[in-house]
């Protein structure tokens, strides 16, 4: 009986520390941590939350993003200060691609971000042409 008491707060820990590791890695935190970089002009970590496949996609909106300069500057400054605001994620039915529905400032459109599972089981943001 006192083996199984030992034995259970080590269990609790173990289980605990797995169910934060999810949700650290769940679609609306992913979503989160890449438009956060990306609001932040920190295009190093945003792309690390950006899927193989849309690398290149990324590269050129960064690039466009760069050209364009001071005439965002208002609008990239009103975007630093909005924090993303999750409404609600929809999930396929395999469980491996979701869509975040979020509110990227207050009294505006929501917008989505789709995202999908890598080979290490990772959220990763997929940017499309739409």
């Amino acid at each position: 009986m006192i083996k199984k008491l030992v034995y259970l707060p080590a269990l609790l820990s173990l289980l605990l520390m797995t169910l934060a590791g999810c949700s650290a890695n769940s679609p609306e935190k992913v979503a989160e941590k890449f438009f956060t970089a990306m609001n932040n002009e920190d295009f190093e970590e945003a792309k690390k939350y950006v899927s193989e496949e849309s690398i290149k996609m990324f590269d050129f909106v960064v690039s466009m993003a760069s050209m364009a300069g001071e005439q965002e500057g208002a609008r990239v400054e009103k975007a630093k200060n909005a924090p993303l605001k999750v409404l609600r994620t929809e999930m396929s039915e395999d469980g491996n691609s979701a869509t975040v529905y979020f509110e990227a400032a207050e009294g505006e459109e929501p917008e989505t971000v789709d995202l999908k599972k890598d080979k290490n089981n990772d959220w990763k943001v997929v940017l499309s042409g739409k």
